[in-house]
């Protein structure tokens, strides 16, 4: 029985959660009311309220789940092996094929409707956490080198930004190889 019981949840929590994605599509999740998410899981509202509070609590669990998984994959990303080989690793690889497996939740909150907290957030993580061991890997520890990290990382994410707006024409092993080949040509400037 309780296994039943962790499917209709599970089950519940998905509608939800791809109700908001389809809903976020159209307007910004400021707009979007529990009765709408409601109707297009064709639910009532004592049942939204037995998993989340409000359309912020559904959205912010969205996103810390999101968050959890792109921090794992963005620490085994290794600059060093990008640095030195010019390829994408297996880690960059990797990542792209999670966000186009992932494609619709993740273009609802990197993208036009998405939070910008949580832009902010990704971009704060991947500054201060994947880019910090290139500091270690240039003598500048200047005011240049501020700059080319701040323009890499902003570059790194309009570049996510434009491959799930455009459908993700280019394959995962082809758009990670680009954005890898920007990056290497955007470190050298600091060499």
């Amino acid at each position: 029985m309780e296994k039943k019981e962790d499917r209709r949840v599970t089950r519940t929590r998905r509608m939800l959660r791809q109700a908001l994605v389809n809903l976020m599509r159209e307007k910004p999740v400021s707009a979007i009311t529990v009765r709408e998410l409601c109707d297009a899981c064709e639910i009532n509202r004592g049942t939204f309220y037995a998993h989340y509070s409000d359309v912020s609590s559904l959205l912010t669990s969205i996103e810390e789940e999101l968050f959890e998984k792109l921090q794992t994959m963005l620490a085994e990303i290794s600059t060093r092996e990008m640095l030195t080989q010019g390829r994408a690793g297996p880690a960059i690889v990797t990542l792209f094929e999670f966000l186009k497996e992932n494609e619709d939740i993740c273009r609802m909150l990197l993208c036009d409707n998405g939070d910008p907290a949580f832009i902010e957030r990704v971009r704060a993580f991947v500054r201060t956490e994947v880019l910090s061991d290139w500091r270690q890997l240039f003598s500048d520890d200047g005011e240049r080198q501020e700059y080319t990290l701040a323009f890499l990382v902003a570059g790194s994410l309009g570049l996510v930004q434009r491959w799930l707006d455009g459908g993700l024409e280019t394959p995962p092993a082809g758009i990670a190889q680009m954005l890898t080949d920007f990056i290497t040509k955007g470190v050298a400037v600091l060499r």
